[in-house]
């Protein structure tokens, strides 16, 4: 039953995107077939809306069922191609523009703290600390049900608070929490989400 769903979700989001690039030729074809004035009308008023009809595809295209770093990575790309062809920037500015982002990224500091969490978390997991801590927190929330999984959300929220970086924190909770929670019988949908919801608190 679970693969027919999945199936049914991609197809849906494959004929998502099929429409959306029907829709985007069927617009191209018609500004060819505009007067010059009109397209220059047309340019500016696209300019003014095109943030948000980008952020209204990407509403859309989050709920087609593609993965969501295609979407980012294709969106961007996509708009930037249209921003470009419509002047809002040039390609050289923009290629000069990146290195400095990937430069800045590259010398922050904090980063530097990552690999140490992330190794932290690993021996806490291997050594059966997280499991015992877990454990324990469950114990004090017997009553609750769910209680593993509220003990996942005050674990990785105690975590995020201590380490201050969301990718320290949340792989930490991957290699801590995922694999007895697994064990304990929940889905991987609720797992992956009790993490991702903490550990970035």
């Amino acid at each position: 039953m679970q693969a027919i769903l999945n199936a049914v979700t991609r197809r849906k989001g494959l004929t998502a995107v099929v429409v959306l690039l029907v829709i985007v030729g069927i617009i191209y074809a018609r500004i060819l077939g505009m007067t010059p004035d009109a397209q220059e009308d047309l340019v500016w008023f696209v300019r003014d809306y095109l943030p948000m009809a980008m952020f209204v595809t990407l509403a859309i295209l989050l709920f087609s069922g593609f993965p969501v770093a295609f979407i980012l990575g294709g969106l961007a790309f996509t708009f930037g191609i249209i921003g470009y062809f419509l002047d809002m920037f040039s390609l050289i500015e923009f290629f000069n523009f990146m290195p400095r982002i990937w430069f800045q990224a590259a010398e922050n500091l904090v980063l530097v703290a990552v690999p140490a969490f992330v190794f932290m978390g690993v021996m806490m997991e291997r050594s059966g600390v997280a499991n015992d801590l877990l454990y324990c927190v469950q114990v004090l929330l017997k009553k609750v049900a769910g209680s593993l999984a509220l003990a996942v959300v005050i674990m990785g929220t105690v975590l995020a608070a201590m380490t201050g970086i969301i990718g320290a924190s949340v792989t930490m909770m991957t290699a801590l929490a995922l694999p007895t929670m697994i064990k304990q019988g929940y889905k991987n949908s609720l797992s992956c989400g009790c993490i991702a919801a903490s550990g970035t608190l």
